[in-house]
């Protein structure tokens, strides 16, 4: 029965052909042309005239919307063409023989208002002649429709079909659903799920179908009383096909227990994930079935894009064979309590299938039955995989190194996994190659290509070239070629105490780090041990140590296992040691007998007389090194008291004490006390913060006549790479102390630095400081170290006041003895060295 028009097109060149190469200029030697004549049908063979206006009767495309293929059935070359129109702008083709198929649609893409239109014939193209084709387009598809009856309508409360076609997806009729679906064509099986008048739900799929192209299927449902009055689903398809109508008894057991189900674990029901052909997913995939009937019947359907596995699109899981049970092993799908007596519980796991799939996108449900024909509803998983890209370029060798590097550009992952490499060594046998490492060299967004510089051992690289083949996931994708070079190169070499850096200047910078890799060191004749050689392939750096300071040595390098033809000659720099660093060399710095020791007292209660007690500050410093005692402890000041004249660092014991204090150039004696039997002053002076000061001890100069006269440093010559001194830290008020380490080139620039604060240490504590980053080919002038008592730009400083200042005996006047035993100054935070000492 015709639904609609017929649409007819003649398809013809733009310049009409004549019957010879003169009168077809556009004809070469070898070709001719076709003249397409194009026409579509709708003609569908249906069992059920169409009376109902609502129903949408089925219309032809337009020719022009075809797509046109053309198969060389001798060399089976494809040429496709999107539309008519292109098809006619080719104008020749070459002679020969060629299937000619005009298609619209897609049979595959299932679903309401997707009609899929195709048609096809032979042509033979003859040269410098037009062939006509004649080709009607009829539709590919089967057409589904479902009715119900009114009874079915009133006895049920909600209802809807499914529609599946083997090895596809599921088409869902909703209840008030009038279109047909255009389905693939072959087995169709229906999935009915009813909601009954007592309001529970049943899911079954009672019935199925063979569905032929061209052909419209009608099947209705209905509800009738049995003999017993039971009330029966029944299934009636139309005279077009010899399937007796199917009867269900709607019991209540139907209704009464679950239907089966099925969950998803690692997805959702129809997302879907991207992946690369070939790679596995990252996470578990997989169907989770609990069906409280038993399990009759699990059926997995694989679709997409050309793809069809051994075992066809569909595969009936319950009981399946063996040979269906390792196809399924070999495609990464495993399933547990299927196979074998399948009881309420069952898992399908497709997590290795992603592996298995060529560049597409597919989709994989799971429908399970129990023995009522109750079925779950279809779970999805959508897959989209992308074409794994590996590109490999020629490597490079560096002679007798062992090993080479290749440039790989590759959009998948764990690259150091999934590509290996064979070489072939001097006995003509391929060897497995070590990857020693793998560098990412550019990153962009997921599946975008990457680029990877990989780093694999090699045989034999005392050659000029070798082949190397390229392994994806284990098999053989391409093979390239190692060329095997001595890379020419320059070294500049600066020498340390202790050990040398070279620079690598190569004549190519691309082989920086193949050099700096594998180049070999000699000093004096002598190969350095591997193992004593440090290597930055990115700075072209190679160190090593070993050397003796201040000896000359002669240099010379190599990459093969020859000894270098020249050498150049050094001259390592001399250990030199921190001047006086365990501060066993001191003089005498202060000196100050009889000065006032605070202020003035009378012993009672009248003003007068009016006693004052003296002491001595006899302080000494380490030869060498430099305080700011003439700033704290000022000889020129207007008031010569221990309150205002303070050592702020001194030697003792053997040890240089460094401590913040408080001071004056122009301090105020603190008022008199008049207490009987008081026989000292009590009271203290206050200090601005401009007289609060944190004890230094440096290297350099300092000294102070009402201004500061001071240099940081002493000349040196050597580069140190570690300062390591012994101290302990006394803070006050929660302050720290700190060490500051600078080594200064011949421009003024600062070659290495470093500064540490130091924390509270009860007793002498080794600290290390170390030095590095010094610029290649720098040379120092001098060397500054920086003890500080504090961090603090206005330290805190503790000022004694009343019985806290009780010093000497009862007597009226006395001297009170040396240096701090007075009590009457001010100090803070005490920092304690020793053993300074530069390490190389």
């Amino acid at each position: 029965m015709k639904l609609s028009y017929q649409a007819v097109l003649l398809s013809a060149l733009a310049v009409a052909m004549g019957a010879c190469s003169e009168d077809n200029p556009w004809m070469s030697e070898g070709e001719g042309g076709i003249a397409l004549r194009l026409s579509a049908s709708a003609d569908v063979k249906d069992a059920i005239p169409v009376l109902r206006s609502e129903v949408p009767s089925l219309e032809a495309p337009s020719p022009s919307d075809f797509s046109i293929s053309l198969t060389n059935l001798t060399t089976e070359e494809v040429k496709t063409w999107a539309t008519l129109a292109d098809f006619q702008n080719q104008r020749t083709f070459a002679t020969g023989q060629y299937t000619l198929t005009a298609f619209y649609g897609d049979v595959d893409d299932e679903g309401f208002e997707k009609p899929c239109f195709k048609g096809e014939a032979q042509v033979n193209v003859l040269e410098s002649r037009e062939s006509t084709v004649e080709v009607t387009a009829t539709l590919a598809n089967s057409m589904v429709s479902i009715d119900y009856t009114d009874g079915f309508r009133s006895y049920f409360r909600d209802y809807g079909v499914t529609v599946h076609s083997e090895g596809h997806s599921y088409i869902e009729f909703a209840g008030d659903e009038t279109r047909p679906a255009f389905v693939a064509p072959g087995e169709v099986s229906l999935i009915v799920s009813v909601t009954n008048p007592s309001g529970k739900t049943a899911t079954i799929q009672p019935a199925a179908f063979p569905a032929a192209p061209q052909c419209h299927y009608h099947v209705t449902f209905d509800v009738n009383t049995g003999d017993r009055g039971d009330a029966q689903l029944q299934i009636i398809f139309d005279d077009s096909l010899t399937q007796e109508d199917v009867f269900i008894d709607l019991t209540d057991e139907l209704f009464s227990s679950p239907a089966p189900k099925v969950t998803p674990t690692g997805f959702t029901d129809g997302q879907t994930i991207e992946l690369l052909s070939g790679n596995s997913a990252e996470q578990d995939l997989k169907f989770n079935v609990v069906a409280y009937g038993g399990i009759s019947s699990a059926v997995l359907t694989i679709s997409g894009d050309g793809f069809t596995p051994a075992f066809g699109s569909e595969v009936e899981l319950v009981n399946a064979s063996a040979a269906v049970q390792q196809q399924l092993a070999e495609l990464g799908i495993t399933a547990v309590g299927l196979f074998k007596n399948p009881s309420n519980l069952a898992t399908v796991d497709v997590s290795g299938l992603a592996a298995h799939l060529p560049v597409g996108k597919f989709a994989m449900s799971l429908v399970v039955k129990d023995p009522f024909t109750r079925v779950s509803e279809p779970l999805t998983l959508n897959i989209s995989t992308e074409p794994v890209v590996l590109e490999v370029e020629d490597g490079t060798a560096i002679f007798n190194s062992g090993q080479a590097t290749i440039n790989v550009s590759y959009n998948g992952a764990d690259p150091e996994k999934n590509i290996s490499f064979k070489a072939l060594a001097k006995t003509g046998v391929y060897k497995e190659c070590e990857v020693l490492s793998v560098t990412e060299s550019s990153r962009t967004r997921s599946f975008d290509v990457k680029d990877y510089i990989f780093t694999i051992a090699l045989p034999d690289t005392d050659r000029d070239r070798m082949p190397v083949r390229v392994f994806f996931g284990g098999a053989e994708k391409t093979e390239v070629n190692i060329d095997v070079v001595i890379p020419q190169y320059d070294v500049e070499i600066d020498p340390f105490a202790t050990y040398a850096k070279l620079k690598v200047v190569p004549a190519n910078a691309s082989d920086l780090a193949a050099i700096v890799n594998c180049l070999s060191v000699y000093a004096n004749g002598n190969a350095v041990a591997a193992d004593h050689i440090y290597r930055n392939a990115e700075t072209g750096i190679v160190a090593f140590g070993g050397l003796t300071p201040a000896t000359n040595y002669a240099i010379g390098t190599s990459l093969t296992s020859a000894a270098p033809a020249s050498t150049q000659s050094i001259t390592t720099e001399a250990a030199t040691a921190v001047p006086n660093g365990d501060f066993s060399d001191t003089y005498e710095a202060i000196n100050m007998q009889g000065i006032n020791v605070g202020g003035q007292y009378t012993g009672t209660i009248f003003g007068t007389p009016k006693y004052q007690k003296t002491g001595n500050i006899v302080r000494n410093m380490a030869t060498g090194w430099a305080s700011l005692n003439d700033l704290t402890c000022y000889s020129g000041a207007s008031n010569i008291n221990t309150w205002f004249c303070v050592p702020s660092t001194y030697v003792e014991n053997g040890e240089v004490t460094v401590r913040s204090v408080g001071y004056s150039h122009n301090g105020t004696t603190p008022s008199t006390t008049q207490k009987t039997g008081i026989w000292y002053c009590q009271n203290s002076p206050s200090f601005s913060d401009s007289e609060k000061c944190a004890g230094e001890l440096f290297l350099g100069s300092y000294s102070f006549d009402g201004s500061a006269h001071r240099v940081d440093g002493i000349d040196f010559g050597s580069r140190p790479q570690q300062l390591s001194f012994d101290y302990k830290y006394v803070p006050y008020n929660n302050e720290t102390g700190k060490v500051e380490v600078s080594v200064i080139g011949t421009d003024g620039s600062v070659l290495a630095s470093q500064t540490v604060e130091l924390a509270s240490a009860a007793s002498m504590t080794t600290k290390t400081v170390s030095l590095s980053g010094y610029p290649f080919g720098s040379k120092a002038a001098s060397l500054r170290v920086r003890f500080v008592s504090s961090t603090s730009s206005v330290p805190a400083i503790n000022v004694l006041s009343g019985a806290s200042l009780q010093v000497g005996n009862s007597l009226a006047s006395q001297n009170v003895g040396t240096n701090d035993e007075c009590k009457a100054f001010a100090a803070g935070s005490v920092l304690t060295v020793d053993n300074v000492k530069l390490i190389y």
